[in-house]
């Protein structure tokens, strides 16, 4: 099995699976030492089937870890269900919280989305999706350093995916209403330009204060609620 160290789903090459069914139904050796390998997330293209230890130009072995040589892995002996009820019980109380019926709840380590984009290798130049705002919905550009793009070998199939660390309803930078803002001199320059100069945009009404495509208020100052210069996203 590998697992990339940044958003990459965990996959089994050809190698794993014919140790699996060698052991398993033909007697092969069992492999009593195991180690654990991180790929580099730095220069990862994709990963193939045929990939092995020795060959596998698709990515790099990562040897971010404290100790010298790569970690071994130690499995524990197979508790049944008197040991799992004992982890159970051994966690950690936590806090409880009410959540309206139909939320979505996103445990923090399980909060990874992966979308796949293409069934094939393709370029994406821009990610956007669509913010509901007191005036209506907008599409907004999801920043880069909110996504990572990779490409994952599904049994013969190079599929082109988008994965995101959180879901973009968890980011409270596009949950806030009217946030994230522009500071008030930036609001004033774009204002001046656009608005104050001769002859303005098109879109300003000058009477109403208001762009006249989106209906939205448009000032030199005020809160971002209620003035469209003033929300960055």
């Amino acid at each position: 099995m590998r697992r990339a160290s940044g958003s990459r789903r965990p996959a089994i090459v050809d190698v794993g699976l014919n140790h699996i069914l060698e052991t398993e139904f033909h007697s092969g050796a069992q492999v009593t030492t195991w180690y654990i390998g991180l790929v580099d997330n730095a220069g990862f293209s994709a990963f193939a089937n045929a990939d092995t230890m020795a060959s596998h130009a698709g990515w790099a072995e990562s040897s971010a870890y404290t100790e010298a040589n790569r970690p071994t892995w130690t499995a524990g002996a197979a508790g049944g269900p008197v040991d799992s009820q004992k982890a159970f019980d051994d966690m950690a109380t936590a806090s409880f919280f009410w959540a309206r019926a139909g939320s979505k709840v996103f445990l923090e380590a399980e909060a990874e989305v992966l979308y796949i984009v293409s069934l094939m290798p393709c370029t994406i130049t821009r990610v956007a999706a669509v913010k509901q705002t007191n005036f209506g919905p907008k599409l907004m550009t999801v920043p880069p350093d909110w996504y990572t793009i990779c490409e994952t070998d599904y049994d013969g199939y190079t599929v082109t995916e988008i994965g995101m660390t959180k879901p973009l309803g968890q980011r409270s930078e596009i949950v806030t209403k009217g946030s994230p803002e522009r500071p008030d001199d930036e609001v004033q320059r774009i204002h001046r330009t656009f608005c104050a100069a001769t002859p303005h945009c098109s879109w300003y009404d000058p009477t109403r204060q208001m762009c006249r495509g989106c209906g939205c208020g448009v000032a030199d100052r005020g809160h971002a609620v209620f003035n469209k210069i003033k929300m960055a996203t």
